[in-house]
C-alpha cells in the first residue's frame, strides 16, 4: 500500500485545481499556475509510514513528471505511465504488470492526478502559515468527501514557489504517510521513451498483461 500511494500523494499535492474562495482560491490558483509553468518536474523524496504512531517503514525515490506522464523509481518498484498504459516492474520477482488504469486508480497510484478533474472528491481548507526546515510554508488541508476513499485526509505544505515540500496523508485504516520532498527541479526536458517500459533493458522480466 505504501508503494502504491507514493506517487499519488506527490502528484495530488502539486496539481491543485483553481477553485475555492478568498485566500484559498488565491493559493490554489498560484499552485496551479506554478505547476503549469514548471514544465517537466523531477522530485527527489523520502517517505515514512507510521501505524499506531510507530514507524513501520521507510522508502525513498525519484519522480519524473511531464503533464499526465510520469516515471517513478523506488528501491521496491519502477513505474512508467505514458498517458494511457502503465507498466509496474517489481525487481524482487522480475515481473512487469501492464494495465490501463482508470482515473480512480490513477488517483491512488499517481501522487499529481487527483486534484484536477477529481476535485469534488475532496474539500479544501487553507491552514496556517508555518515554518518547515527554517522556511515559511503555506498549509493546505484536503478532506475526503467519500467515506470509502482510501485516503481520508491530506495536509500539504507548500514553499514560496507553491510546490510541495512536505505531505502528510492519513489513510482510512489510520496509517500515516509522511513524505518529504527533498528537491524539486523544474523546466526539465524528458525523452518520450522515459515514460514507457523498455523490454530490452529487462530481457528476463515476465510480462503480465492485465489490460
Amino acid at each position: 500500500m505504501m508503494k502504491k500511494n507514493i506517487l499519488f500523494l506527490l502528484i495530488a499535492c502539486i496539481a491543485f485545481p483553481a477553485f475555492g474562495q478568498g485566500n484559498l482560491k488565491d493559493v490554489l490558483n498560484k499552485t496551479d499556475e506554478a505547476f503549469r509553468k514548471a514544465g517537466g518536474i523531477e522530485s527527489v523524496f523520502s517517505i515514512k509510514v507510521f501505524r499506531d504512531n510507530v514507524l513501520n517503514g521507510t522508502s525513498k525515490g525519484v519522480l519524473k513528471l511531464d503533464g499526465k506522464k510520469f516515471y517513478l523509481e523506488t528501491p521496491e518498484t519502477l513505474t512508467w505511465f505514458n498517458g494511457e498504459t502503465q507498466w509496474t516492474y517489481l525487481p524482487g520477482s522480475d515481473e512487469v504488470n501492464v494495465t490501463i488504469p482508470t482515473e480512480e486508480e490513477l488517483q491512488e497510484i499517481n501522487p499529481y492526478a487527483i486534484l484536477g478533474k477529481q476535485s469534488k472528491e475532496y474539500k479544501y481548507a487553507l491552514g496556517k502559515t508555518k515554518t518547515f526546515q527554517g522556511k515559511q510554508i503555506t498549509e493546505i488541508v484536503l478532506t475526503a468527501t467519500r467515506k470509502d476513499s482510501n485516503i481520508s485526509k491530506i495536509t500539504a505544505y507548500l514553499d514560496a514557489g507553491y510546490l510541495p515540500v512536505f505531505i502528510v496523508a492519513i489513510l482510512q485504516d489510520g496509517t500515516r504517510n509522511e513524505i518529504t520532498v527533498n528537491n524539486n527541479k523544474t523546466q526539465k526536458t524528458f525523452e518520450g521513451s522515459l515514460f514507457s517500459f523498455d523490454k530490452k533493458k529487462y530481457p528476463t522480466a515476465e510480462i503480465i498483461d492485465l489490460r
